[in-house]
């Protein structure tokens, strides 16, 4: 086995791993899935199992990770702009 073999798959065992303990730390209500540490760690896991997936062309794969990672960048910006509007709405109450 060649090194940039190695490399990918540790890449996409990385991701996986990413993405489980995401999944485990919202089911196990440790994160809340409005929590900005789920969304990064999922991109996160997502961008690493796509990277291993490049020399090994797994369609479905592929497909599936770039939408983890779309998914996860909307969650985290929707979940951004709704702490902005809370700390908007806080500094106007404090006034």
């Amino acid at each position: 086995m060649n090194i940039s073999l190695l490399l990918n798959d540790m890449s996409s065992v990385t991701g996986a791993l990413f993405l489980i303990f995401a999944y485990w730390k919202v089911s196990t209500d440790r994160w809340s899935s409005n929590d900005k540490k789920f969304y990064i760690v999922n991109f996160i896991g997502a961008v690493f199992a796509l990277i291993g997936v490049i020399y090994r062309f797994n369609l479905s794969v592929i497909i599936l990770e770039i939408v983890f990672g779309f998914l996860s960048l909307q969650g985290w910006l929707r979940v951004r702009k709704l702490e902005t509007e809370q700390s908007t709405l806080v500094a106007k109450n404090s006034n």
